[in-house]
């Protein structure tokens, strides 16, 4: 269904849909509102706001936060085998030219040639 352009004539679908539409908004709004007054809170509504839910809520996203932390410096080819090594990113923040961040996050081919032999020789 497309709204008819300025100046073009009205398709009659478009029309019933749209005052049929309006004026269901407005009978299930007027339900809502008038004839179940006091019957429905409207925590029953929108539980998600309630405090108890608020606060599970930010009970949960910390849960998740320290379960995230407690990768960060743990590869976790070292947790699961006992060996492994990751080079990667740990911090932000780092302003320089392109060359010297590589260099100090330890992306050279000095650097990750001697982890891959270090990680090669490590016994298992």
């Amino acid at each position: 269904m497309e709204r008819p352009r300025n100046g073009a004539p009205g398709n009659l679908f478009y029309q019933f849909h749209e005052v049929v539409g309006l004026t269901m908004l407005g009978v299930v709004s007027t339900f809502w509102v008038l004839a179940r007054r006091g019957e429905t809170s409207w925590a029953a509504l929108f539980p998600w706001f309630l405090p108890a839910r608020l606060r599970a809520l930010a009970a949960d996203l910390a849960r998740h936060w320290a379960a995230l932390h407690q990768f960060v410096g743990q590869p976790i080819l070292k947790r699961i085998f006992g060996r492994g090594d990751v080079l990667g990113v740990d911090r932000f923040g780092a302003s320089a030219p392109s060359e010297v961040v590589m260099r100090e996050y330890g992306f050279t081919v000095d650097n990750v040639c001697r982890r891959a032999v270090a990680l090669v020789e490590t016994p298992r």
